[in-house]
């Protein structure tokens, strides 16, 4: 068989392309029900099942239900960007500061610390340990609960580490020259 282009189509091919198009509907109907569902009212739902393919009626009720200042939505969402703010914010200024606390080599004990930080990456303590903590150490049922856990993550920590050792011990030396100038400029003294 020719295509219009001039290629030959193998037999295969269209089997290909028929059976691509049959599973690409199949992944493809669960959103499309789900989608119409949503503009369905509850009684045409209950009627009807739970597939419903084309709606008989536009009822736009469950978007106001959702989208009303009190339906919970909105609290969910400020908790949601709460929590990611400030989890970011803490989870950046603790791997920076022990990051570069690490990166020192006249540390003592550094090779132990890295060790042990390395270690909890490799085992995990489960949900009810966890639970246990954030309960005894009075975060639960609040803010605390949902950043404290998981404040330090162990490959960010080792990444940071790793690019604090890499910096020349003359660039910090500099740096604490630099500072001391200018401060003693400036102070007036």
């Amino acid at each position: 068989m020719v295509s219009a282009i001039g290629k030959k189509i193998s037999l295969f091919d269209i089997f290909n392309y028929a059976l691509l198009a049959f599973l690409t509907s199949l992944f493809l109907i669960p959103f499309w029900t789900t989608i119409v569902t949503s503009f369905v009212s509850e009684a045409e739902r209950v009627r009807r099942g739970m597939f419903i393919f084309y709606p008989q009626g536009m009822d736009l009720g469950a978007y106001r239900a959702v989208l009303m200042p009190k339906s919970g939505v909105f609290s969910g969402y400020q908790v949601t960007l709460i929590r990611t703010i400030l989890r970011t914010a803490c989870n950046m200024l603790v791997t920076v500061f022990l990051g570069y606390g690490l990166s020192k080599r006249d540390l003592p004990g550094r090779m132990g610390f890295t060790f042990l930080i390395y270690f909890t990456s490799l085992f995990n303590g489960g949900l009810i340990p966890t639970y246990l903590v954030v309960k005894n150490t009075g975060l639960l049922n609040n803010y605390g609960a949902l950043i404290v856990p998981g404040l330090v993550g162990t490959w960010n920590l080792l990444l940071m580490r790793n690019f604090f050792m890499q910096i020349p011990d003359g660039m910090e030396e500099a740096a604490i020259i630099d500072w001391r100038l200018r401060w003693t400029c400036c102070s007036g003294s």
